[in-house]
């Protein structure tokens, strides 16, 4: 498929005009490969992961984290994102990323999370000026359900060791708020908005403390946790909507932090 067709593709997906103004999603590097017919989908850049995709013959590197967050002023093979840039410059492999135009997306990541508890999604928190607020998405059960039956479910879709529960497990909610990655910051809108249950990855001590003590119920997943889904997600979607091109998930893209088991 032509380069230029594939991102149009990606961009049914996650346009983006959806991203926050601080991201950089989009296009990383462009290759002259103008062809693409075979992806590697992983969480993010790392010299495994290049290693990966050199290996099985890649043209591109589909990533959910950026390559670039920060404008570039020289690039360093001892020192990143320059050695990763470099290397996939050599090699001729293009990288496009799908951040928080995917983090805000109908069908994205939040959006998921929230099915994957069995709640409907009902759009977005709004700030304190009525604006939304697309990366807070929230949903509704259809009928109340126990914080352990949640915490439950949650950890057998994202498989993840290391979840954190603030509340009491026989404590029924309806209402869920989700952001994922590093969304602690939210837990005050998410608890304006109505939420009993706020789905996180990263949460402070001291967001947690206080959103505890006004009765927010916080499962915290952990960054890596519950953003891993996206690889997962995207060969979903290429199966479905893309043909001609062959998406393989990453099997080496990995959380940095070692877990207990």
């Amino acid at each position: 498929m032509n380069r230029k067709d594939l991102y149009d593709k990606l961009e049914e997906l996650a346009p983006l005009e959806l991203q926050d103004s601080w991201d950089n999603s989009g296009p990383q590097i462009e290759t002259g490969r103008g062809e693409i017919k075979r992806v590697l989908a992983a969480m993010e850049i790392s010299y495994d992961v290049i290693d990966e995709a050199e290996a099985m013959g890649a043209d591109m590197i589909i990533t959910h984290h950026p390559l670039f967050f920060s404008p570039v002023k020289s690039l360093s093979e001892d020192e990143i994102p320059g050695g990763y840039a470099l290397r996939l410059i050599r090699a001729g492999i293009s990288v496009y990323s799908m951040h928080t135009c995917y983090d805000n997306a109908p069908r994205g990541m939040n959006d998921l999370i929230l099915e994957a508890v069995g709640a409907s999604v009902k759009g977005c928190a709004k700030d304190s000026e009525g604006r939304d607020i697309p990366c807070l998405k929230m949903g509704r059960l259809r009928e109340p359900r126990t914080l352990s039956e949640i915490f439950s479910d949650l950890g057998d879709y994202l498989l993840c060791p290391d979840m954190r529960l603030s509340g009491t497990g026989d404590d029924e909610v309806s209402v869920i708020a989700v952001c994922t990655g590093a969304g602690g910051s939210f837990w005050k809108e998410a608890l304006d908005a109505g939420a009993e249950l706020f789905i996180t990855g990263e949460i402070r001590h001291h967001e947690a403390q206080p959103a505890s003590e006004l009765g927010l119920n916080i499962i915290s997943a952990g960054h890596w946790g519950t953003e891993h889904i996206f690889s997962e997600a995207l060969r979903t979607f290429f199966e479905n909507n893309v043909s001609g091109v062959q998406l393989v998930e990453s099997t080496v893209a990995a959380d940095p932090f070692i877990h207990n088991s």
